[in-house]
C-alpha cells in the first residue's frame, strides 16, 4: 500500500513538473548515460538518467549565455540586464548575471565592446559579494580592462 502511494506521489509529482515545463516555470534536464559491462566485465545493458529541476532565471541565464555563443552580443546582454534587475533573483544566480555582464562586454570577438561597462558590473559583483568564488577571475578581468582603457 505504501509503495502504491509512493508511486502515486512521484507520478503526479512528475506531471507538475512536465507542466511548468511547458508553461516555461522551471526547465529539466536530464541525461541518459548507458553502460555495457557490469563491474566484472559481463555483458550487462543499464540505463541510468538523471533529471534536474533549473528555474526560470537559470533557463533565462543559460539562454543568454547561448545567445553570446551565437555571437547575438547585444541581445545577450539585453537579456542579462533584465534578469538583473529582477529583485527576486537568488543571490548565486545574480552573481553568475554580474560576472556575465561584465565579461561579454569586454569579450573579444564583440564588436560593441565597453570595457568601462564591463568595469562596473564586475565591480558591483566584487563589491556587493566579497566572498563570490568568482573574485579572482573578476579581479583579473578587472585588470585586463583596466590595462585596455589606458
Amino acid at each position: 500500500m505504501q509503495v502504491r502511494a509512493a508511486r502515486s506521489l512521484a507520478d503526479g509529482m512528475a506531471v507538475v513538473l512536465v507542466a511548468a515545463a511547458i508553461v516555461g516555470c522551471v526547465r529539466v534536464r536530464t541525461s541518459t548515460t548507458q553502460k555495457d559491462y557490469d563491474e566484472y566485465g559481463d555483458h550487462k545493458p543499464t540505463y541510468s538518467a538523471n533529471s534536474t529541476v533549473v528555474g526560470k532565471a537559470e533557463t533565462e541565464l543559460e539562454a543568454a549565455r547561448a545567445l553570446e555563443r551565437e555571437g547575438k552580443y547585444s541581445e545577450a546582454i539585453l537579456a542579462l540586464e533584465r534578469l538583473d534587475a529582477d529583485a527576486s533573483l537568488s543571490n548565486d544566480v545574480r552573481q553568475d548575471v554580474l560576472l556575465q555582464l561584465g565579461e561579454i562586454h569586454g569579450a573579444a570577438l564583440n564588436p560593441f565592446k565597453d570595457y568601462e561597462r564591463g568595469l562596473f558590473y564586475l565591480r558591483e559583483l566584487v563589491d556587493r559579494y566579497p566572498a563570490t568564488k568568482y573574485r579572482e577571475q573578476a579581479e583579473e578581468r578587472m585588470r585586463q580592462y583596466a590595462a585596455a582603457l589606458e
